[in-house]
């Protein structure tokens, strides 16, 4: 037999050592058919062993309170398969180890938490500071999710293709929408970016056909290739800056939006945006 690599079983050892699970404390309540399941003083890294194989099958509803970790997570996606209702509100995100070196940081959602999972209502705990990429990819999450303001960073392509996303609210501790946030939400209608925003990615909003107006804050400095792409439903654009946003070196922004959306610009600042590439392309540009 082929003898495993020393520095694989080091590996090994070292990620089961530093993630074990403590299920002293822990304790579960549950109702009649394990649709409704509340954790207490929760170890990083138990959910799975904690809860019954009924209670992962059948719990619909979710609260944790104490402290949780990547894995967690993992077993929430992939392990509870009709989880639809979360709560975190009291829940501590720790740092842990995976496989062959990776890292999952402190108070953070972690890559990939939500993918594919259906979502009524989740409520995040406000210590978080990061979503990271892909936390809600493909998710069906239905009407919105509350960013915490605590929240400073999100990662690219953090709710790409939530088909049921129709409104969010994005904190003013966020100064970056990153690449493809939204890219794909069909049902999108409204987003609400805070004054504090520098920059919109790279295909944020692409594909958004029902996002039908935006505001763009003086505060951003930059706007990324296909940020507003195929964006059919946009009727009316609002800038904050009397000086347009130089997209030379970005592609497309606003293909495809419909020709007769409405570009509003600050008093004064018409002939400007007339005059720059890209802003250019509206056809109707009003001063307010």
């Amino acid at each position: 037999m082929k003898q495993i690599p020393t520095w694989i079983i080091t590996v090994l050892a070292f990620v089961f050592i530093t993630n074990a699970c403590t299920k002293d404390k822990i304790s579960t309540t549950v109702n009649s058919n394990d649709s409704v399941t509340i954790v207490k003083n929760a170890s990083p890294g138990c959910l799975a062993t904690v809860l019954s194989a009924s209670q992962l099958l059948n719990t619909k509803s979710l609260t944790i309170n104490g402290k949780i970790n990547e894995k967690d997570f993992e077993t929430m996606r992939d392990s509870m398969p009709n989880l639809h209702i979360i709560d975190l509100s009291v829940t501590q995100i720790e740092a842990c180890k995976g496989l062959f070196f990776a890292k999952y940081l402190a108070n953070t959602i972690p890559n990939y938490s939500f993918t594919q999972k259906h979502i009524t209502s989740l409520t995040l705990p406000n210590t978080i500071t990061r979503i990271d990429d892909y936390a809600f990819s493909i998710s069906l999450i239905d009407s919105t999710i509350v960013i915490p303001s605590s929240v400073t960073s999100i990662g690219n392509y953090a709710f790409d293709f939530c088909r049921n996303l129709t409104t969010m609210t994005i904190p003013s501790s966020v100064k970056i929408l990153p690449t493809g946030i939204f890219d794909g939400c069909i049902k999108l209608r409204s987003v609400t970016i805070p004054s504090t925003l520098t920059t919109i990615g790279a295909s944020a909003f692409f594909d958004c056909s029902a996002l039908s107006s935006i505001t763009i804050p003086s505060s951003v400095k930059s706007i990324d290739s296909y940020a507003f792409e195929n964006c059919n439903g946009l009727k009316s654009v609002y800038v904050g800056s009397t000086i347009p946003i130089n997209l030379n070196s970005a592609n497309d922004v606003f293909a495809n939006i419909p020709t007769n959306s409405i570009l509003y610009v600050p008093k004064g600042s018409k002939a400007a945006y007339q005059a720059a590439a890209q802003w250019s392309a509206f056809s109707t540009i009003v001063e307010q």
